[in-house]
């Protein structure tokens, strides 16, 4: 934009006026076809960008959304990393197992840090008391248990259906 102070933008955006911007060239920065921003430059001086401006302002825009994209890359595949080794300990820790209890707390402690949740719990299905009960739970060292007795909840007080845990 060479003009800003004529152009619709000047109303639309407060700043122009306050801060005297003149002109201005952007340029999205996208992550698979999410715009994430834009790469812009703002004169107080009325101006004409050239087409080897536009090209580099373009470009560099570009190679910003090149590298959000493999930040984004380089994440997930860290976090399938943990995931992966958390899998293994898992199932190192089966293969070893000695005291089932202990297992299931140990399993508890590590989905609950990889995942960084706030805890985690197993809860075994009684049939023939139509109840669930909490056998296993892991809550972070910040967090304190919750103060509610999950030892035995009737079935039929849940709002969801108890044969997804048969």
């Amino acid at each position: 934009v060479e003009d800003m102070l004529s152009s619709p933008y000047r109303d639309a955006d407060p700043a122009i006026k306050k801060m005297g911007f003149k002109s201005f060239l952007g340029c999205p920065v996208t992550n698979h076809d999410k715009n994430l921003g834009e790469l812009g430059l703002i004169d107080s001086q009325r101006r004409t960008y050239s087409p080897a401006d536009i090209q580099t302002v373009d470009l560099l825009a570009r190679a910003l959304s090149i590298e959000e994209t493999r930040l984004q890359k380089e994440l997930e595949l860290k976090r399938r990393i943990q995931y992966e080794s958390m899998l293994k300990k898992v199932s190192t820790r089966a293969i070893e197992l000695k005291d089932i209890q202990v297992f299931m707390d140990d399993c508890l402690r590590l989905i609950g840090e990889t995942l960084n949740l706030g805890a985690t719990f197993i809860y075994e299905y009684r049939e023939s008391a139509a109840e669930i009960g909490l056998i296993s739970e892991w809550y972070p060292s910040h967090t304190a248990p919750y103060k509610i007795d999950l030892k035995a909840i009737p079935t039929d007080s849940l709002s969801w259906s108890p044969g997804r845990l048969m």
